[in-house]
């Protein structure tokens, strides 16, 4: 069962201000506004990578920022059960040059500035493709597009996406 979207359905719990604590710590990371593409990714499965995309990505989106979240876990992807988005088309077909990243975003999600990028159908060999220059070339694209770029990647500790994903993002929690 999801978790669910603590700034949406109990905008007064202390959950939703953790994550709303959370995005201002971000912001003020850095000059300039803190970092646009951030990496969210933990060690094993299980441990709410999708949990804490989600919430920081509508608390983004309600601070009047354009966010987008990139489903980069192929392997296992969550994003249908947690935001209620379709997974028939995404980044799998966006990196293999079968859809344009137009096609692929499911906007306004939940939040008129919020748009998600599913995951897409399960390719063959998922940590070459988020290491492809297509996976680069995208994410600069949606660094201009967008103030924040959520990557939802899967643990660490089990495969190498998310390292290979590390070093395209501006930080990594």
């Amino acid at each position: 069962v999801p978790a669910p979207i603590w700034v949406l359905v109990r905008p007064e719990s202390a959950a939703a201000e953790a994550f709303r604590s959370l995005r201002t710590s971000i912001m003020l990371s850095r000059g300039g506004g803190g970092p646009k593409i951030i990496l969210v990714t933990s060690c094993v499965p299980g441990e709410g990578k999708t949990t804490l995309v989600s919430n920081l990505a509508v608390a983004f989106a309600q601070h009047n920022k354009k966010v987008i979240i990139v489903e980069a876990d192929m392997r296992r992807p969550r994003m249908k059960h947690v935001m209620d988005v379709p997974n028939t088309l995404g980044l799998s077909n966006v990196l293999a040059g079968t859809h344009s990243s137009d096609e692929a975003i499911v906007r306004g999600v939940h939040v008129p500035t919020l748009d998600i990028l599913p995951a897409g159908p399960h390719p063959p060999m998922p940590s070459e493709t988020l290491g492809s220059a297509a996976f680069s070339q995208l994410l600069e694209d949606l660094r201009l597009r967008y103030d924040i770029v959520l990557l939802d990647s899967p643990p660490a500790l089990l495969v190498t996406d998310a390292v290979s994903i590390s070093t395209k993002s501006d930080a990594t929690i």
